[in-house]
């Protein structure tokens, strides 16, 4: 049954304003709008009849921020909250208004839920300085379709937690990190999707620039970008053969992310962004499937006797398919700490599986590995300083390519054949530029094949 019209209030106000808290704590020319004193929604009659106020404890060094205004919209689907330092503050009208009273330097976060049942319900929340730039202010917008449910409600209220720990790890003042655990074990049952969402300006060397998360029933994705480069990572919540052992997810995990740091060392990435990609890459392949497990919902099972169906879930990954990618630019200090070289490095692998069943007990399975790795290297001669403009340097070039193909098929309920090919061809580059003139350069070649029967 809907819950009461004002039920949503408390779970949203919570949320809206330990988001801010977070927010608020990022440091920049907003560094404390967020720690609010006290909202007592039966003061404010927009909020009325709300059941209880939502209290947080403001920092001594700072002054209160006050409730410059709320507005609702005539139809009572969207709520807006918005605060003010005290000094200067003017009215806003609308909720149009209110949006765009921050300036394109705010930090921004944007929480939509798809619940099973069809309806929406988006939360944002801005923070930045005003159009004059004289005073500062959080903007918190909440929209919904219709009531939330009681199993809605206890799900929205059980997420906010997983929302505070995700953004307090993306805005960690040493650098972002993922903390992903509470988000990827959302209630599948009461929410079809999810998705988070993190703008921030330009800020410190090595800060969060952007941040999204999209959960759903056919795919989840993952984007982060930093001052230092950037990855995406989309997880095929839908393929063959994902539902491995615990054990053989785990080393899977474990070889790619020995991969991922290779491909890191050789094309000289950013180490944080190789760091970030690694943990985003273990939290949506690792959590995602232990929260797919918890919920008895893995993917299909081969419609095979169970000693065949075992035998070729041992041949493959036991990953789900997907596609992921980082890109860095790169620099290293001499022990003068000046920059001695410059790296740009692109990196991509990918898992597709395609399952063809003829009929009972004949199938075929191939699953391709494709891995990529490109990388443009800038070296000063001598540990000494690289000035690019001068055109003396050394200039390397890496372009890798790997793909491994594994080929499973069987006739009549037998296994006649599983045999895997890893093709592996690898290129470095080597050019020595004086005044901008390639006076020597060579490249290096190593390219392998090999074909491994698997039965």
């Amino acid at each position: 049954m809907p819950m009461n019209a004002w039920c949503l209030r408390p779970y949203a106000l919570g949320m809206l304003a330990r988001l801010a808290v977070l927010i608020g704590s990022l440091g920049m020319t907003v560094s404390n709008i967020g720690r609010i004193t006290t909202l007592n929604p039966m003061t404010v009659p927009a909020l009325r009849p709300a059941v209880k106020p939502v209290q947080m404890s403001a920092p001594a060094q700072a002054p209160a921020p006050t409730l410059e205004g709320v507005r609702r919209s005539e139809t009572e689907d969207r709520l807006a909250v918005v605060y003010s330092r005290p000094q200067p503050a003017r009215n806003i009208q609308g909720l149009d208004a209110q949006l765009q009273g921050l300036n394109e330097r705010a930090a921004e976060v944007t929480l939509k839920i798809k619940t099973r049942t069809g309806e929406n319900l988006e939360l944002r929340v801005n923070t930045g300085n005003s159009d004059a730039g004289q005073s500062s202010g959080l903007l918190a917008d909440l929209k919904r379709q219709e009531l939330l449910g009681s199993g809605e409600g206890k799900a929205l209220a059980q997420l906010t937690e997983g929302v505070e720990k995700a953004l307090a790890a993306l805005m960690r003042s040493g650098g972002p990190e993922l903390d992903l655990a509470g988000l990827l074990g959302y209630d599948r049952s009461q929410f079809a999707s999810l998705s988070l969402d993190v703008k921030m300006p330009v800020g410190e060397d090595g800060a969060l620039r952007s941040f999204s998360l999209h959960l759903g029933a056919q795919e989840n994705r993952l984007a982060l970008a930093t001052e230092h480069g950037q990855f995406q990572l989309r997880v095929d919540a839908n393929s063959p053969l994902a539902e491995g052992d615990p054990a053989q997810r785990q080393q899977a995990i474990a070889n790619h992310l020995s991969a991922i740091e290779a491909a890191g060392v050789r094309g000289q990435a950013d180490e944080r962004i190789v760091d970030l990609f690694k943990s985003g890459f273990s939290q949506m392949h690792g959590l995602l499937a232990e929260a797919a497990e918890n919920r008895g919902s893995l993917s299909s099972p081969l419609r095979l006797l169970p000693a065949l169906a075992q035998r070729t879930q041992a041949l493959v990954s036991g990953l789900a398919d997907f596609d992921a990618s980082f890109s860095s630019k790169s620099q290293r200090l001499n022990r003068d700490g000046v920059v001695t070289s410059k790296s740009q490095t692109d990196f991509r692998l990918s898992q597709k599986t395609e399952l063809d069943m003829r009929r009972n007990g004949d199938m075929r399975v191939q699953q391709v590995l494709d891995t990529q790795l490109t990388a443009t290297i800038m070296q000063a001669r001598n540990g000494g300083m690289l000035i690019p403009e001068d055109g003396n340097y050394d200039l390397m070039r890496i372009d890798d390519r790997e793909k491994q193909r594994t080929v499973i098929e069987a006739v009549a309920g037998d296994l006649v054949r599983a045999v895997r090919e890893s093709d592996r061809q690898q290129y470095t580059h080597r050019e020595i530029l004086k005044q901008h003139r390639v006076v020597d350069q060579n490249t290096t070649p190593d390219n392998t094949f090999a074909r491994e029967p698997l039965i």
